[in-house]
């Protein structure tokens, strides 16, 4: 004879949490929505093979469509803007603009700082000095010299802005 509650996952609650993680919630809040522990939505997963390859499938959905969405934006895109107006009972389409947006240097360094961190991640270390026993500690950070794929020591850039006709490329 079974013991313990009588569980109350049923199809909509799989439906709804495969709605919910395409939304971009993570398990504790889709836990949290349904009023049950992590524990529990744990358990479900493990029970019901196919809830959790539906709820993985929806979560990659929404992380591919954040990944979509920061690219683009990364690289700048056009939209098309519709202005309506009423004539008489109907909404009839005045005019249509083509709109543009700017790449996004933020979206840009982030991409690239997680794509390609051997060539862009922030090399920083943590120097402590001090003696143990007495105070104060100091703490500061010092940058790391990058390695190339060689090995060796990367210079570090001092880029300078282009001057006369390299400006012009």
């Amino acid at each position: 004879m079974k013991r313990g509650r009588k569980t109350i996952f049923k199809d909509k609650i799989q439906d709804e949490a495969i709605k919910l993680a395409r939304h971009g919630l993570t398990i504790d809040e889709i836990a949290d929505f349904w009023g049950v522990h992590r524990a529990t939505l744990f358990r479900w997963l493990k029970r019901y093979p196919e809830f959790s390859d539906s709820l993985k499938k929806a979560k990659k959905e929404a992380d591919r469509n954040v990944e979509e969405s920061l690219y683009k934006r990364a690289l700048g895109y056009k939209y098309e803007e519709k202005h309506y107006e009423k004539f008489g009972k109907e909404m009839v389409l005045k005019k249509t603009i083509e709109k543009q947006i700017a790449p996004d240097v933020t979206a840009q360094i982030f991409w690239l700082k997680n794509r390609r961190p051997e060539n862009w991640r922030d090399d920083r270390a943590l120097l402590l000095t001090g003696d143990k026993d007495s105070m104060p500690i100091q703490i500061q950070f010092v940058e790391v010299a990058s390695k190339n794929p060689d090995g060796k020591d990367k210079e570090k850039s001092k880029a300078q802005p282009p001057t006369g006709e390299e400006a012009l490329e």
